[in-house]
């Protein structure tokens, strides 16, 4: 048996994103922009990030993982992905 780690560092370009229409929005990552509120997975789009990427164990049940992290520099703002 073995383990590992993931760190990922994504570069958005946020003035791109804050271009598209709320709908759009969220429909993306899966949640409401405003309250962070995840819908039922009945009404998800099928490309909804939270849809993609949520993980299950042997037994079905939801596994809860470390997320995001906030990263920033003077000229960039970024977000890490830990799992």
């Amino acid at each position: 048996m073995g383990s590992y780690s993931n760190l990922i560092r994504f570069v958005y370009n946020l003035e791109r994103w804050e271009k598209e229409d709320l709908k759009t929005q969220e429909c993306v990552y899966g949640r409401t922009k405003h309250t962070n509120q995840e819908p039922p997975s009945s009404k998800k789009s099928a490309q909804a990030h939270t849809k993609r990427t949520s993980l299950k164990d042997e037994n079905e049940c939801a596994m809860e993982i470390l997320r995001s992290i906030p990263f920033a520099s003077l000229t960039e703002k970024d977000l890490m992905f830990a799992s």
